[in-house]
């Protein structure tokens, strides 16, 4: 990259100009071919400047009007693990429907501290068996984030223990995390960890790691009527199908 006129500019006009560009009321719908704007493209020093502030002050409108999650997963994969955590907040939609909207790490750690205004608090929990009973379009999401040591949690709601109301209200909203490093520090407890957050019963992780032991490189797991084709490279699963049984 050649050096822009724009790094000749003082620090404080360079940040103005930043922040009149990135920051928006709207939000912008992803399109496979523009994973990052242009103006972090013009030089190195630009690029160090503002490719992090660029994720960090953006919103995103992600649709899912032709299948699964798919073009967002590979989305998230092409900016990588660093800028996944400085996400502001990606809008899922399915037609006219927001389904479910995510955030990165910095944004969750805010929400964490704050509360509503009728005193709850945000709280994080595994998505767990929801993902696989009701949120199963996530899926492609989670094996992305997964390949790059993330995780995705629920931001829930905790009522005040005190006023006898020590309950969690389920959101919409989901938080992308690190990994714990106990997940990652083999495959063994990877594929452990992603049977864990694709919300696998135990059944269907024996089934996984019994098909793994075989040699066997496509895996089919069977649980309450259903069937998964999971394809691995490795011990890396790549692709999951969701199959009705006959």
């Amino acid at each position: 990259m050649d050096t822009s006129l724009l790094s000749t500019l003082s620090p404080e006009l360079r940040n103005l100009i930043y922040e009149i560009t990135f920051y928006n009321q709207y939000s912008i719908t992803l399109q496979t071919s523009k994973i990052q704007h242009p103006l972090t493209k013009c030089c190195r020093q630009l690029r160090q400047e503002t490719l992090g502030l660029y994720y960090s002050c953006t919103r995103y409108n992600a649709h899912l009007d032709d299948g699964p999650a798919t073009p967002l997963a590979t989305w998230l994969k092409a900016i990588g693990r660093e800028q996944c955590l400085l996400l502001d907040e990606v809008n899922i939609w399915d037609i006219h429907m927001l389904n479910a909207t995510v955030h990165g790490d910095e944004v969750t750690k805010r929400l964490l501290a704050s509360s509503t205004s009728d005193g709850r608090k945000y709280v994080l929990q595994p998505v767990g068996s929801w993902l696989l009973n009701r949120g199963w379009y996530l899926k492609d999401i989670v094996l992305a984030l997964h390949s790059m040591d993330l995780s995705l949690a629920r931001l829930c709601l905790a009522s005040d223990p005190a006023k006898g109301e020590a309950q969690l209200g389920l959101t919409s909203h989901f938080a992308i995390v690190p990994s714990s490093a106990e997940q990652t520090r083999d495959e063994g407890h990877a594929l452990d960890a992603l049977c864990a957050k694709l919300g696998f019963t135990e059944n269907m992780r024996k089934q996984t790691l019994l098909g793994l032991q075989d040699g066997h490189q496509t895996v089919r797991v069977r649980d309450e009527g259903r069937e998964l084709v999971l394809k691995f490279e490795g011990l890396s699963l790549v692709e999951i199908e969701d199959e009705l049984v006959q």
